[in-house]
């Protein structure tokens, strides 16, 4: 069995090299650890988003303010049920 788990292990590191998008910019790791918490929760605020990535509420919103300016967000104060 340990020989399987080595092999998937490679598959899957093999499968997202290949298939990993070659940005035009460089985005950071914060980023993109903002983009997958936003992508799973719905209505979510900077202070969740804080939380979440283990960030003060004035680093998360200003990583927010830099994606709003980049198109990579669009931040709201509507609430949807």
């Amino acid at each position: 069995m340990n020989r399987e788990v080595e092999l998937l292990n490679q598959y899957w590191t093999d499968i997202y090299y290949h298939m990993h998008y070659q940005h035009k910019e460089k985005i950071s790791h914060q980023t993109i650890r903002i983009l997958q918490v936003v992508d799973k929760q719905i209505n979510i605020g900077v202070n969740e988003i804080a939380s979440s990535i283990h960030v003060s509420h004035n680093t998360a919103s200003e990583h927010i303010k830099r994606m709003v300016e980049k198109n990579f967000l669009i931040k709201s104060r509507e609430f949807f049920n």
